[in-house]
């Protein structure tokens, strides 16, 4: 089990343009995530079930390769609004039990993101608010994916007033 902070040099001598993999997962890590692995070409990345905190939005980005981002079960807060998803790759996402908050940015449903295969999306236990945006590949049907938040409203959750 690894505990304390994780290096900002972790990946430092990581060639330019290679692809690389993070899982952290289930250990006592705690403090933010580095902002120099928003320069890292990540094709997954596993950092559930930890204490970490602080913004990891600089993980997301239409052109990152990321195909899979797990960071749920930590103490992470940021705003998802401008959050912006990878159009090609991205398949799962899962960032519940945190503290993120603003909305779902409808950039959404232009991601490689198929829910109706085997994609998942979950941002369940949060503070987001707003409608949930539907169209393209990203039609939720769940809505355990969804609930526990402040404010979130659209199927499959009820309707928005």
């Amino acid at each position: 089990m690894l505990t304390g902070t994780i290096p900002s040099t972790l990946f430092s001598k990581l060639r330019k343009g290679l692809l690389a993999d993070l899982d952290l997962s289930e250990n006592r890590l705690t403090g933010a995530i580095p902002k120099s692995f928003g320069s890292v070409a990540f094709s997954n990345v596993n950092l559930q079930d930890n204490k970490l905190t602080g913004d990891a939005s600089f993980l997301f980005g239409k052109s990152k390769p990321a195909f899979q981002i797990l960071l749920a079960r930590n103490n992470l807060s940021f705003d998802l609004t401008n959050v912006e998803y990878s159009v090609k790759y991205l398949e799962t996402l899962d960032l519940s039990h945190n503290e993120i908050y603003g909305s779902i940015n409808e950039q959404i449903t232009e991601a490689s993101l198929d829910l109706s295969q085997n994609g998942s999306f979950d941002v369940s236990y949060n503070k987001l608010c707003g409608k949930i945006p539907r169209g393209g590949k990203f039609t939720p049907t769940e809505p355990d994916y969804f609930t526990h938040n402040k404010c979130l409203c659209g199927k499959p959750l009820p309707p928005c007033k």
